[in-house]
């Protein structure tokens, strides 16, 4: 302990023998500048390379689990899932670029790449309530010209919008039910109703079961496209039934 006493002289490297002397920090050369330097980090203004915090399970589009970055990012799955005009999406979106000068650009990846049946649209998920969208196009107009250019829509969507959706509800409850099991037969009789589908879901569901115990399986059939509805926001005998679809040849 001597050489910790009062007055004692410190030991070079610290306190304890087995530290070695610290090189002292100096001003680096310009080649150590320049090998320390790696390239400029590309600016994201969209999805960023962020840990996956969810997998959905995705049926339009062939099934599969798609990687979600945010978990509040479900409620949009699952309204794109119930939603009738959309035919696929995706969290596998391509970059677009803009070059700000011949060294310097900026890069924009949709959250979600949606292919509806009149349209294709990329959609941009932002954490804010009343005024963020219009702050982001105010950052970030060019995005906009840069999807037109590639034939899709930008869509920027808040995550308020999406947990206040006025189908929200009813779309879980749909998906909820979508794994149920289902008669072969129901799906055959619904087919069978293409050309002249019932006016609402409580007439199909008496036209399937006339002992009214199936409508667990309506439900599971609307999941599973087969069955397209008016989106209420409620499910009930009266919902109009837009459309009774065939099972696709797997």
């Amino acid at each position: 302990m001597r050489s910790r006493r009062v007055g004692a002289t410190p030991p070079k490297g610290g306190w304890c023998p087995r530290f070695a002397k610290r090189k002292q920090a100096g001003p680096k050369s310009d080649e150590e500048v320049d090998q320390s330097a790696g390239p400029k980090p590309v600016e994201e203004v969209g999805q960023r390379q962020t840990q996956v915090m969810s997998y959905f399970p995705a049926r339009k589009g062939g099934w599969r689990m798609e990687r979600l970055r945010r978990y509040w990012h479900v409620g949009m799955a699952t309204l794109l899932e119930v939603d009738p005009d959309v035919l696929s999406w995706t969290t596998e979106a391509e970059t677009v670029r803009r070059f700000l000068n011949p060294e310097d650009s900026v890069q924009f990846t949709p959250h979600m790449w949606v292919a509806a049946r009149d349209s294709y649209r990329a959609l941009r998920l932002i954490d804010g309530g009343d005024g963020s969208r219009e702050r982001w196009l105010g950052r970030n107009g060019w995005v906009r010209d840069r999807c037109r250019e590639n034939g899709a829509n930008l869509m920027v969507i808040t995550r308020e919008e999406v947990e206040t959706h006025p189908i929200l509800k009813m779309a879980k409850t749909i998906l909820y039910h979508r794994r149920w099991d289902v008669p072969e037969e129901y799906a055959l009789r619904v087919a069978a109703m293409a050309d002249h589908p019932p006016a609402t879901l409580g007439a199909l569901h008496a036209a399937l079961d006339p002992d009214e115990g199936a409508w667990p399986q309506v439900l599971a059939l609307i999941g599973q496209g087969l069955i397209e509805i008016e989106m209420s926001g409620h499910l009930a005998p009266s919902v109009l039934v837009v459309a009774c679809l065939a099972r696709e040849a797997a």
